[in-house]
């Protein structure tokens, strides 16, 4: 599966928690989200540094931070709701895909250890057949 059929699957599937999905379509959205974090961040940076700029030059912070920096934070954060569920959902079918049930995402809330158990088994590679449907080729 490429980069675009991954990310067109992961929006497609926006609350489907049934199914299955694979190791590439979980990787390439994994990568979609990261970038466009990154470019949102890399924005957010630069016009804080102009917020900044704009503090030695006028003296009031608190209308320097309300410029620029200001937008791109919000929509880092609105991002990160919109692709809150279908990252959960797609989890899930990634579990599914290793013969799990959806529930192990659970122990990604265990600190530590939860990350290592989750980031384990999005490596891992597909099971064959199982109860949550055929494998995907």
């Amino acid at each position: 599966m490429g980069f675009g059929e991954a990310v067109k699957l992961f929006f497609k599937n926006y609350v489907n928690f049934s199914g299955r999905a694979t190791r590439s379509e979980y990787w390439w959205v994994y990568l979609f989200n990261n970038i466009v974090y990154m470019v949102l961040g890399i924005l957010f940076a630069i016009s804080g540094g102009s917020s900044l700029a704009a503090y030695d030059a006028y003296g009031d912070m608190s209308i320097a931070y309300m410029g620029a920096g200001a937008i791109f934070y919000i929509l880092m954060m609105l991002y990160g709701l919109a692709v809150l569920l279908p990252s959960l959902s797609l989890m899930v079918r990634r579990l599914h895909d290793i013969g799990k049930s959806g529930t192990y995402i659970l122990m990604g809330l265990i600190p530590v250890v939860g990350y290592i158990f989750i980031l384990v088994y999005m490596l891992t590679g597909s099971a064959p057949d199982n109860q949550y449907g055929p494998k995907k080729v």
